[in-house]
């Protein structure tokens, strides 16, 4: 785990250093400093830095790493300096900049929703959250909460930050950036993933196979931990010892032809992997998450 001294000395240095490069690009400290929308998203700023340091995050290598992976941290810190300081370069110039007062509000909020959305993952996976891509001690696969909806909160709210940042300024130059951080962040997303790919179970690989014969229909899902739902017998796992669960999940009777096709997968799995129609029970979450997860 990082030292808390140098996890301090990273996070306050960075904002100060992104804070900067758009003051100097507004043409310093009076200038910035002059509209309230700036001020406000200075503080913003500040206060999700502040947040940050009560995060138990880390730059280990862990157990595994993806070290071929590292060029993408470089990239985004250069974007990340680009994106402090050339929207308010080009705000300050009038520049390809969007008109309206209330998109520089617009942007304030979005870059405070969106940096809470960021902070979020942080705070769930605690010391597994690691700035590399790495497979950290402790390591579980988290399907609930937010993790059941989103697939990378943690990049999302990465990118809505950029987003709301330049829209502050009202930068069209922002949403620019905005999108060239797309191509480095989905080169990570799959090098997660490739690291990942060994943890997967021999269960999770049969269920995502299942969801190539019948498309996922979230609708027939739900986040309740405490109910749990039938899936077919599935290779190399044991129904033995499982207690009867004391509640199932109600039946949805508003099932379209989305539900006619899952069913037909269900059907189909059972075919293929047991002669019977043997039941397995897993959690809600587990299913739900199993069965929107893309590797």
């Amino acid at each position: 785990m990082m030292m808390t001294s140098v996890r301090v000395t990273l996070v306050l240095g960075g904002t100060a250093a992104y804070l900067g490069l758009a003051i100097l690009g507004w043409g310093g400290w009076p200038a910035f400093f002059s509209h309230p929308a700036r001020v406000a998203l200075a503080v913003v700023l500040a206060v999700l830095a502040g947040v940050s340091l009560c995060a138990d995050s880390n730059l280990s290598p862990g157990l595994r790493e993806d070290r071929g992976n590292r060029w993408v941290i470089v990239a985004l810190a250069l974007l990340g300096l680009l994106d402090a300081s050339l929207p308010a370069y080009t705000d300050r110039k009038a520049f390809w900049t969007i008109d309206g007062e209330t998109m520089r509000w617009l942007g304030v909020v979005l870059f405070a929703t969106d940096g809470a959305l960021r902070l979020w993952p942080v705070f769930v996976l605690g010391p597994r959250f690691s700035g590399l891509v790495a497979i950290q001690p402790g390591h579980t696969l988290v399907t609930c909460g937010g993790y059941g909806v989103i697939r990378d909160p943690s990049y999302l709210g990465l990118l809505g930050t950029t987003r709301g940042w330049g829209i502050a300024f009202r930068a069209g130059v922002g949403v620019l950036l905005t999108a060239l951080m797309l191509p480095p962040l989905l080169a990570r997303i799959r090098a997660e993933e490739r690291l990942l790919r060994p943890d997967i179970t021999a269960d999770s690989r049969a269920l995502l196979a299942m969801r190539a014969h019948a498309p996922a229909h979230p609708g027939l899902l739900e986040h309740d931990r405490c109910r749990v739902y039938d899936a077919p017998m599935l290779p190399g796992r044991r129904t033995s010892g499982l207690k009867k669960p004391r509640t199932h999940a109600p039946q949805r009777r508003d099932r379209g032809p989305q539900a006619s096709r899952y069913h037909k997968g269900i059907r189909m799995a059972n075919s293929a992997v047991s002669p019977k129609n043997s039941t397995l029970y897993i959690s809600s979450e587990e299913c739900y998450s199993l069965y929107n997860q893309r590797f």
